[in-house]
């Protein structure tokens, strides 16, 4: 009896967790030009369909894709490994973290995250040679939980 109960509640889990995901759709996001040394042009990737896409370029050259939800939540991948993205300059101020060294390996990982002074919840993670962040969303959340399957294309 107890045995049954497990799976049930493991298979709604795991309902609740894909039926998350069926409203995403996989898009290519072009890296090519967008900073020193990414070892790749174009990363693939799973992103929900409720937000909109738009990319910006800083005075380095590091580009940024950014995903805006109907909510104001904003979404984002990023080639500037050195200081993440302008969203959460602030935030990562606020949290004592103004850099991220470029003495790491590509096998490293950072996560830096919070609650912003508006009460919603801030997260910046540097992966290798990429950043996945997020501002302004209601809950604090895994970015793999965003976006899924990232890929590194040559």
């Amino acid at each position: 009896m107890k045995r049954n109960f497990y799976i049930a509640v493991i298979l709604a889990v795991l309902g609740c967790k894909t039926s998350r995901y069926e409203g995403a759709s996989i898009i290519t996001l072009n890296f090519e030009d967008c900073g020193p040394d990414l070892g790749y042009s174009k990363i693939e990737l799973s992103v929900p369909k409720k937000y909109t896409l738009s990319k910006t370029v800083d005075d380095h050259g590091f580009c940024e894709y950014r995903f805006t939800s109907p909510k104001g939540a904003i979404l984002y991948i990023s080639s500037n490994v050195y200081y993440g993205s302008a969203l959460n300059y602030e935030n990562r101020f606020g949290a004592d973290v103004i850099t991220y060294s470029g003495n790491r390996s590509l096998d490293d990982s950072i996560t830096n995250g919070g609650m912003q002074d508006n009460g919603q919840y801030w997260l910046e993670w540097v992966k290798g040679n990429y950043v996945l962040g997020y501002v302004n969303q209601p809950d604090s959340i895994n970015p793999q939980d965003i976006f899924l399957d990232v890929i590194l294309l040559d």
